[in-house]
């Protein structure tokens, strides 16, 4: 268990940045709809880490496998909706999960090709 005021002093623990984005749905010229992102958080210190591709189970539904494991410092409101961007890579959000103590953010995510 970390301390809430230790968290600030464990920057190796999270090397990266991060953005995370949130999904709109806007109507083009002919009414049809196309997806948009815009930035919700920006300059987020993480950790990625793969995962073990292994299927997410909950009550009513299975969802797709996860590829890799990001820990953000702090928390975070962050939905299935939303997805993150690191670097040039792009990651859909499977399940978002908070921390104890509001220290940090738990996304199990999938990689995507773009």
């Amino acid at each position: 268990m970390i301390h809430p005021d230790m968290i600030d002093n464990l920057g190796n623990f999270f090397p990266d940045t991060c953005t995370i984005q949130k999904f709109t749905a806007t109507s083009g010229d002919y009414n049809e709809q196309e997806k948009t992102w815009t930035d919700k958080f920006t300059n987020v210190a993480c950790a990625i880490g793969e995962d073990t591709e292994q299927e997410i189970k909950m009550e009513d539904k299975t969802i797709r496998n996860s590829t890799h494991r990001i820990v953000l410092k702090g928390q975070y409101d962050i939905n299935e909706k939303d997805r993150v961007k690191v670097g040039d890579d792009y990651f859909d959000i499977l399940l978002a999960t908070g921390g104890v103590r509001s220290i940090k953010t738990s996304l199990i995510c999938e990689k995507l090709n773009v």
